[in-house]
């Protein structure tokens, strides 16, 4: 959340976004991060849909981008929202990149984890406490069923922009997670893994998002515990999609399935969504989810936040359920069914077309001087 950002939706533009969609309104803008009016909406659908949910997973980025003197301000406030919005439910927060300052900031025992831990210290537990302020990492294992395990990991320290005077030091949460995976599958305990910077390549510029070092490990240890870990719960990139993760070195490479969750923020030129889980409680067996979109400009627009339900993956990619061969069968179904990939990118970013302005004004335009008057007077990057 950008506390710069006011009701009325200014603040600081962190991209430019194109056509009217930049101007500002109630809920914020597209290129902005979301203000306190498109939160409070998003967590009132969330408590319509479902008022008391098993757990909240919260995939990091509760800061906006490039705060300082706010940047607390901004943790504390979502926090407090959030619990506020459900004070009876089990929260599993993990560290994002903004989170901390400086951006990915990815020291081991730093301050920082210190003061994060303070404020998230009614939903991590007390005997996680060192290992947190040593690592920005805790294990979870909810009262309402001992046979999971959540494992939040902070991905500052994994990530290629990771901020630390000795990047090759880890903190020792590689071994930590190893060792978390090996006791749950001692325990016969299923895993789900919660972080925020996905391993993979970003779907901005294709470049790789982790250190290339971790990224081997984690898959390794993905496939060997691919019976243990149910599936990864990730953010940062702003869409809603699904990746995996591979060990180049095992028989069977795919090795786990990592679901990235919408944003809230629009600052990616996305419309602001969430994830609403079903799973069997026995098995700990993803079933499905339900995707909840706001379309921004008309949130703005009517000065009402309607949000909806767009999909259920289930229904929408004819799957019984949500594990690697699902999804394998969901990837594979691309290759020959076209019409169906475009469905699944244009859900990506919520349906927005950032290409939409400039089409327009290609559409109405006969030369090159018109074309400039027609982006400029249909642009607002105040």
């Amino acid at each position: 959340m950008d506390p710069r950002a006011r009701i009325e939706g200014y603040g600081r533009l962190h991209r430019e976004s194109p056509w009217l969609d930049s101007l500002p309104g109630a809920y914020g803008r597209f290129g902005c991060d979301a203000n306190r009016a498109l939160l409070e909406s998003a967590l009132a659908k969330m408590k319509a849909v479902d008022p008391n949910p098993d757990f909240i997973v919260m995939s990091g980025d509760m800061a906006a981008h490039d705060l300082v003197s706010t940047h607390d301000e901004a943790v504390r406030t979502v926090t407090n929202l959030l619990n506020a919005t459900f004070p009876n439910t089990l929260v599993v927060p993990c560290i994002g990149n903004n989170d901390l300052t400086p951006d990915y900031e990815g020291e081991c025992n730093s301050d920082g984890l210190a003061n994060l831990y303070e404020t998230w210290s009614l939903w991590i537990p007390e005997q996680q406490k060192e290992t947190f302020h040593q690592m920005g990492a805790f294990a979870l294992t909810p009262a309402f069923n001992p046979g999971l395990v959540f494992l939040s990991i902070n991905t500052n320290i994994f990530s290629i922009k990771r901020h630390a005077v000795n990047t090759s030091d880890d903190c020792g949460i590689m071994n930590w997670l190893s060792d978390q995976l090996a006791n749950a599958k001692n325990e016969k305990k299923k895993v789900y893994i919660v972080g925020h910077v996905i391993p993979g390549l970003s779907d901005y510029d294709f470049t790789p998002l982790w250190n290339p070092l971790y990224l081997d490990s984690y898959g390794a240890l993905m496939s060997k515990y691919r019976d243990t870990v149910v599936a990864g719960f990730f953010g940062h990139i702003h869409v809603d999609e699904f990746r995996f993760v591979s060990d180049k070195q095992a028989s069977e490479p795919l090795a786990a399935v990592t679901l990235v969750g919408p944003a809230i923020s629009p600052v990616y030129d996305n419309n602001p969504g969430f994830h609403l889980f079903t799973y069997t409680p026995s098995s700990l067996q993803l079933l499905d989810y339900a995707n909840y979109l706001l379309d921004l400009s008309n949130a703005n627009l009517y000065d009402d936040a309607e949000w909806f339900l767009d999909y259920n993956f289930r229904d929408a990619y004819k799957v019984s359920q949500i594990d690697v061969e699902s999804m394998v069968s969901v990837y594979r179904s691309f290759a020959s069914n076209a019409a169906l990939f475009r469905l699944y990118d244009a859900r990506k970013n919520g349906y927005y077309d950032d290409k939409r302005g400039s089409y327009m004004c290609v559409m109405s335009c006969l030369t090159a001087d018109e074309f400039d008057k027609c982006m400029k007077l249909n642009h607002n990057y105040a």
